[in-house]
């Protein structure tokens, strides 16, 4: 065909970006002609990954434009460019797209499905340079299966490059639909068949999409033919999956030598191996010990060695059997650490014969140069075949091999044989799929692949001893010499035979096919392919520019048929349009059971057992049942499929039915992936958008959020704010509130003062404590009810009063006289001391208004003569205008003494009066000086500290200082007033909480007094005498035993596992807050200390002094716009508070209300601040149970023994003995009548921690929250638990099926015993170890090994290996205790006052219990190491049973322990971090680069709640 009869593209082509080629090169690269071509000029086949091409080849072209109109299959010979037509045909459909998307129409991208992940990224890098724009490249882990990143590939790119499974699972979850795609290109096409993921996308999801959406389809094949099938039968079936029209191309002469030279296939004859050869002496060795070792398993080693020996030799031999033993060792050494090794030998016999073994096979280890006699004949002629490329400086060869260990070995014998190694430079090339089960087969890693290819491709390497990976695909180049070393049917089918020799397209190629002399079958099977190619190639060439034959355009609707008769065997969920189907349902069954968590005791995988049903012979039918992990509910364990033709369909069928059981019950979503981390309760999220939902999650589940956080308005109390506006007969509506505060230990009388308001205070009497200079004082504020009627000069007088009794404790600039305060002082009538009834005495008459008025019209100048210069001066209060008119109680006035006669100053630094001032010229000598003290520069009196350094410049000015009468004016304010007035601040601050606190009370209706309230709202950064943080404490305990109960009763499908991942999404710190945040709780906390610098009284909505107009509306109107009033406020009308902080006072705020009103207190705060649907009487969640399936049928004998016996240990008597059976059932049990213990040791294991932190919060009421925090995990984790259960016998009573289990019980039993009796050995030691403990020990390291070494000798469990299983079981009894009470707690206290308490009370006391590692590691990360970017994630490992916790500082892992339990695994961690930096305190330095800046020093030492410490493994980890 001439090259004008080809049709030619409009459609560019992409050159890599590279600029056009001048036409002096292009005439350069002039195509020889065809004589020039049949001469042997010099050309190479022209390989189009080497660089761009300038224009396209007249076929590509047809090809191109065939695919426009129709779905085709392109059959083109191994290097006639299949890739580029693709890539030009999703240019040409993008577009298309682009220009349909004008008009409205949806995104929709081009798919690029390779078979094999290196093609995903070789096939991406060519596609990127030819569509000259990005391309997704998704394969394996590279990409989460959640919609969310699924719909931003579809969004954020126009190409994708995959493997096909990732793409079916991700339409199978509907995450990608296949009306989302324009264009499916399938490389290596002919792989469609069968259940290969190419068939299965075309048959279960583009068959099943409506025509008018399904995308273009282009295939790209060397071969439609992979098989033995006849070539029209193989290419119609193809056409029919594909939906296509398969085409080839008939190449002129020129193209033909050019681009698809094909090597012809020569034989090469080699020697049969000898009869009389002798057995290599290993392999002799290795059969001797066959039967003899059973730990591992020697039987494939042999059958490998042997076929390494008949194939290439006994040097080749060798080397396979000790590489086998070498990882046959380390997966012993796995067996023995995961505890499935053979229990019929000890391990240190079975050492041992591994030892011997290992000896004596290595003195049969061969040399390392392979002797001639040690290599097979066929090696011998395969180096023959490589000795007549000795002198080729470029040669470039293959050897294709059928298994991975020939490669391997093959490798050695090349690159070690005298004859070869001297110019062959080998490397063997395999795939990169996981070993097999046994774990004999070797595999090669991407990096390690693609690393061999470029330098093959570059010449470092020049022969490559391959598998069948190197035949398809991959871009390597044109070699000289390709060798197919392993002959035979079962080793070459037709298109391993096509694709090798595909290979070979060097000019002079060859291709040798090796064969053994005298076998026929095998010289047949050559033959036999050859002529297959030459058939296929007939009948592909009848295909040229023909519509599909095989199946008629009916014959479609046909197929169409067969898919919906596929329908029943098939689910959907309408929702979302997720489906799976007989092909899928397997293995989305087996990954739901791999993810569910159980003990190393309990198999995760679901169990088929099948059986025929109907009639035997031609109509029998095969039924299977599928029987699921015990974790899960009894009525959900078992489920019996269809009656299918075939086992294979029988088992996928039970499979079918088990997943939609499992989407129908909730635990599948609707696009059936596990929905282990959705929530299930009645409550919505808040309307956050995503970002923000993401950043706070992020925020809350890491330490830093203790220092970010936001700015929150602070709610002002509405009472406080009310104005001072009078009536139309100019008066003023007050209530009156008296102080009475006596400071205990003073000497003095100090005056009764009073407050007045225009709304009355929310409490009477609000009574609390305050400490001046270190001294608790009772203050008792007592507000009126009866309305107190003022006069504008009254008002006046209150104001000018209060002005005079504040400003010495206050900054003139932020108390100004001006501003119209919420709470006015006034003076009273009343002597200290005096019980006034306010409901029966006119406040009126208690107000002092002659005392207000004489304060107002004081003049110091009038009254310095009489009070300065006599003895009434130690009454007042002076003023020194030589010091900034600080105010100072008078002492007393020495006569004797003038202003430079030596006074004994406090401050040393002052000899004399004179020296106290800094202008001695104007001193007058002739005057006494006055003895004082600085009114107290102490302002926050709400909490017991000393003075701050930022309350004090200097704090020795509050000692004696000597004043000067000549610089002093007297004060209107007298010092028994004034002695009072010092802790007005406290007292008013102390009020504005308190209504702010009183507002939340009301608006939430809490049950809780006031100062409780107070309490949680108040954070450690407000420096009151309480905080939050012991309340947090508690009412974290508190909240997940409410969640918990609640999941447990609301769904009592649930298994353990699942209800976990919801209680913890229900009490995560991004719940709290948003909780918080809906109730507008930010505002309410008390976060800001009471400062100097900082605070002033409330300011009330000023503006009634103005001229106010009412217009004809009734609208209120102001003279001047600029005398609107001012918003009212204290200084500080925002705080900043960090989200967790948030989080934190809402399970302080329940805290509270458990401890002023008990558990049915904190159930309604958490009814009323949560959700409507949490009980308030936790009895209610007993009706949720009553219509449950109760058992069928009689209890087990042996279990009815078990029950009574467990009554009679715990003092117990059930009233529903079932529940202590299923609590006695462990997940290893074969009994179906009864569900495992897993769902009551969840219940039962929060109603503990709750009982144990509400025992130790009383039991020490001073204790600090951390603290208490350590002694609960001391009481309830699972080595004190299962040393309970052990010594009250329980473990004899658990129904269990598992050997390793009793073994382990037992052994844990044995190991327990003796640590009591040692334990009991060694009394005096401990009392000499409790004695050290009461000293204080300076130095840190050895107090900690004190600490460490008393906890190990008073808890003598702790170091023990625990068997889970038996602590698990006693949480499990106090759950069914719960649920038998009708969930009464009071009935599981007096089961644990018999059977926990006299453990706690002996064991678990603060001097034993040291602090918890994580924490004590979390303080030093903070403290020492300033580091705030660290956490430590624990995962479940399915594989090993044992969860495995991390330490990560920036993104770094730099130790990992794991554990039976997460918290198990983290404290282990913590431990091992911690001694580690005892030996090398520098271990955790150089890794961290954070700013000690951003690091708060503040950090609180409160416990690590358990919150806390499990979403620390979301991030990333």
């Amino acid at each position: 065909m001439a090259y004008e009869d080809h049709l030619t593209s409009d459609f560019p082509i992409i050159t890599n970006g590279l600029k056009p080629s001048d036409a002096s090169s292009r005439a350069a690269r002039r195509r020889p002609t065809v004589r020039q071509l049949k001469a042997g000029s010099k050309f190479e086949a022209w390989d189009e990954t080497k660089g761009p091409i300038e224009q396209t080849r007249n076929y590509q072209n047809d090809i191109l434009e065939r695919a426009k109109t129709q779905n085709i299959i392109a059959v083109m010979d191994t290097g006639t460019g299949k890739t580029l037509p693709a890539a030009m045909l999703i240019k040409y459909m993008l577009a298309k797209e682009e220009e349909a998307r004008k008009t409205g129409a949806k995104k929709r991208v081009a798919l690029f499905l390779v078979p094999t992940v290196p093609l995903v990224w070789q096939q991406k890098d060519y596609l990127k340079h030819q569509l000259q724009d990005d391309v997704a490249p998704i394969c394996g882990k590279l990409l989460n299966d959640k919609m969310v990143d699924w719909q931003k590939i579809v969004k954020d790119y126009g190409a994708v490059c995959a493997t096909p499974q990732v793409i079916v699972e991700a339409m199978n979850h509907a995450y990608i639909t296949m009306d989302q795609i324009c264009l499916i290109i399938f490389d290596e096409a002919h792989h469609a068949i069968g259940e290969d993921p190419y068939a299965i996308l075309m048959r279960e999801h583009y068959w099943k999409t409506s025509k008018s959406m399904r995308p273009r389809i282009m295939g790209l094949t060397a071969s439609p033919v992979a098989s033995d099938d006849k070539a029209m039968v193989a290419i119609d079936n193809l056409e029919t999956i594909l939906d296509c029209t398969a085409i080839t191309i008939i190449l002129t002469a020129e193209d033909r030598l050019r681009f698809a030279a094909r090597a012809k296939p020569e034989k090469k004859f080699y020697p049969m191996a000898p009869n009389d050869e002798q057995e290599p002496k290993i392999l002799k060795v290795l059969e001797e010990n066959v039967n003899k070792i059973t730990a591992i398993d020697l039987k494939k080693a042999r059958l490998d060695g042997t076929l390494m020996w008949n194939q290439l030799g006994s040097w080749a031999c060798a080397r396979s059997i000790l590489a086998a033993m070498d990882r046959l060792q380390d997966k012993a050494d796995r067996a023995i650490l995961d505890g499935w090794a053979h229990e019929e030998e000890s391990p240190a016999e079975l050492d041992r014969q591994r030892a011997l073994l290992r000896m004596k096979l290595a003195e049969c280890r061969p040399q390392e140069e392979p002797l001639e006699s040690e290599i097979s004949t066929k090696v011998r002629t395969l180096c023959d075949i490589l000795e007549g490329y000795r002198e080729d400086a470029s040669f470039s060869g293959i050897v294709f091999v059928q298994r991975r260990d020939t490669a391997e070995r093959l490798r050695d014998v090349l690159a070690n044989y005298a004859k070869t190694k001297s110019f062959l430079r080998v490397a063997a090339l395999m795939g990169n799929r996981a070993g097999s089960p046994e774990g004999m087969e070797t595999t090669m890693r991407m990096t390690e692949q693609n690393t061999i290819l470029r330098d093959f491709r570059q010449g470092h390497l020049n022969l490559l001893v391959a598998t069948k990976v190197a035949e398809e695909g991959l871009d390597i180049p044109e070699c000289k010499l390709v060798i197919r070393f392993d002959m035979g049917k079962e080793n070459m089918v037709l298109l391993n035979f096509i694709q090798c020799r595909g290979r070979a397209r060097a000019q002079d190629a060859r291709f040798i096919v090796m064969i053994e002399e005298d076998n026929w079958e095998e010289q047949h099977h050559l033959q036999k392919l050859r002529e297959q190619e030459k058939q296929v190639r007939t009948e592909m060439s009848k295909h040229k520019g023909r519509i599909r034959t095989a199946v008629s355009l009916g014959q479609l609707s046909n197929a169409d048929d067969e898919v919906l008769k596929l329908a029943p065997h098939t689910y959907v969920v309408d929702s979302t349009g997720a489906r799976i189907s007989l092909t899928s349902a397997v293995a989305l069954l087996n990954h739901f059971c791999t993810i569910l968590e159980v003990d190393e005791y309990t198999q995760a995988r679901p169990e088929y057992a099948c059986l025929i049903v109907g009639s035997l012979g031609v109509d029998e039918r095969y039924a299977a049942s599928v029987t699921l992990p015990s974790v899960l509910p009894v009525d959900m364990r078992y489920r019996t499929g269809k009656p299918m033709k075939s086992k294979q369909l029988a088992y996928r069928s039970a499979a079918l039915e088990a997943v939609k059981m499992l989407h129908e019950r909730h635990y599948l979503d609707n696009h059936l992936r596990p929905t282990f981390e959705r929530t299930y309760c009645h409550m919505t999220s808040g309307d956050l958008e995503d970002e923000e939902r993401r950043r706070l999650q992020t925020d809350l589940l890491s330490l830093r959020s203790k220092k970010k956080g936001a700015t929150w308005p602070i709610t002002l109390p509405e009472n406080l704010l009310k104005c001072w506006r009078p009536t139309e007969s100019d008066i003023i509506e007050a209530h009156l509130n008296i102080i009475d505060f006596a400071p205990a230990g003073q000497n003095f009388a100090t005056s009764v003062l009073g407050l007045i308001s225009v709304s009355q205070l929310p409490t009477s009497p609000l009574e609390f404590s305050l400490w001046p200079q270190l001294i608790e004082a009772k203050v008792r504020v007592q507000s009126s009810s009866q309305k107190l009627s003022l006069s504008l000069k009254q008002y006046q007088l209150a104001r000018s009063y209060n002005h005079l009794v504040l400003s010495p404790m206050l900054q003139a600039k932020l108390f100004p006289n001006d501003n119209d305060y919420s709470l006015l002082v006034v003076p009273l009538k009343i002597a200290p001391g005096t019980v006034v009834d306010l409901e029966k005495t006119h406040a009126s008459t208690l107000i002092d208004w002659e005392n207000a008025e004489y304060c107002q019209s004081f003049e110091p100048s009038q009254h310095r003569q009489r009070i300065i210069y006599t003895d009434e001066v130690s009454q007042h209060i002076l003023v020194d205008a030589a010091h900034w008119d600080r105010k100072y109680f008078a002492i007393e006035r020495l006569d004797d003494k003038n202003p430079f006669d030596p006074v004994p100053f406090t401050d040393t630094n002052f000899k004399c009066a004179a020296d106290w001032y800094k202008r001695k010229k104007a001193i007058r000598q002739d005057q006494p000086v006055i003895k004082a003290r600085l009114v107290t520069r102490k302002f926050n009196m709400v909490a017991s500290h000393s003075i701050a350094e930022v309350e004090s410049v200097d704090a020795k000015r509050d000692g004696d200082v000597f004043l000067i009468p000549q610089y002093c004016q007297p004060y209107p304010i007298k010092q028994n007033v004034l002695k009072a007035a010092v802790m007005l601040p406290s007292i008013l601050y102390y009020i504005e909480v308190t209504c702010r606190a009183a507002e939340l009370r009301q608006k939430l209706e809490l049950p809780v007094t006031m100062p409780k309230l107070i309490e949680a709202l108040a954070a450690p950064s407000a420096v009151m005498q309480n905080n939050y943080q012991r309340l947090e404490t508690l009412g974290d305990a508190f909240l997940k035993a409410a969640l918990t109960l609640h999941l447990y009763a609301l769904y009592p499908d649930r298994h353990e596992g699942v209800m976990t991942m919801m209680s913890h999404k229900l009490q995560s710190n991004y719940e709290l807050y948003q909780r918080g945040k809906a109730w507008g709780l930010p505002g309410y906390i008390i976060s800001c200390k009471l400062a100097r610098s900082e605070w002033r009284p409330m300011i009330a909505n000023p503006g009634w002094e103005k001229e106010i107009i009412i217009d004809d509306d009734g609208n209120t109107e102001f003279e001047n716009p600029t005398d609107k009033p001012k918003a009212p406020s204290a200084v500080t009308l925002t705080h900043r508070l960090s989200t967790k902080q948030i989080a934190d006072t809402v399970e302080a705020i329940l805290g509270a209300c458990l401890d002023d009103s008990g558990v049915q207190g904190a159930a309604q705060a958490l009814h009323n601040m949560f959700s409507v649907y949490f009980r308030v009487d936790w009895a209610e969640y007993a009706i949720a149970l009553e219509d449950l399936p109760k058992p069928q049928g009689e209890m087990r004998a042996d279990k009815k023994v078990f029950v009574a016996k467990v009554e009679e240990l715990t003092g117990y008597k059930f009233k529903n003995p079932w529940l202590l059976a299923e609590a006695l059932t462990h997940p290893s049990s074969p009994d179906l009548s009864v569900q495992s213990y897993q769902r009551l040791e969840y219940l039962g294991d929060a109603i503990l921690g709750m009982l144990a932190v509400r025992h130790f919060f009383y039991k020490y009421p001073n204790l600090p929250p951390g603290r208490l925090t350590d002694l609960k995990d001391a009481a309830v984790n699972n080595a004190f638990l299962a040393c309970i259960s052990a010594n009250l016998g329980l473990h004899y009573y658990i129904d269990r099926f598992s050997a390793a289990m009793d073994q382990d019980i037992a052994d844990y039993c044995t190991e327990l015993y003796e640590e009591a009796q040692r334990h009991e050995a060694s009394a005096s030691a401990r009392e000499e170890l409790l004695e050290r403990s009461k000293q204080y020990i300076e130095a840190k390291r050895e107090r900690n090994q004190l600490q460490r070494q008393l906890e190990a000798e008073m808890q003598y469990w702790i170091n023990l290996e625990t068997p889970k299983a038996l602590s698990d079981v006693f949480e499990a009894i106090l759950g069914a205790v719960f649920v038998d009470n009708n969930f009464d707690h009071d009935s599981v206290w007096n089961f644990l006052r018999r059977n926990w308490l006299p453990w706690v009370d002996k064991y678990v006391q603060p001097h034993v219990v040291g602090r918890h590692p994580y924490r004590e590691l979390a303080l030093y990360l903070k403290k020492e190491l300033k580091c705030d970017a660290w956490r430590m994630p624990a995962k479940h490992n399915p594989d090993g049973h044992l969860y495995v916790a991390n330490l990560i500082i920036h993104k770094e892992i730099v130790m990992a322990c794991s554990g039976t339990s997460r918290k198990s695994a983290r404290r282990l961690l913590a431990e091992t971090v911690l001694e580690r930096l005892e030996e090398e305190p520098t271990f955790l330095q150089g890794g961290c680069d954070c700013a000690p800046e951003d690091v708060k020093d503040d950090f609180d030492e409160t416990g690590i709640l358990e919150k806390d410490i499990a979403t620390m493994c979301s991030v990333g980890c």
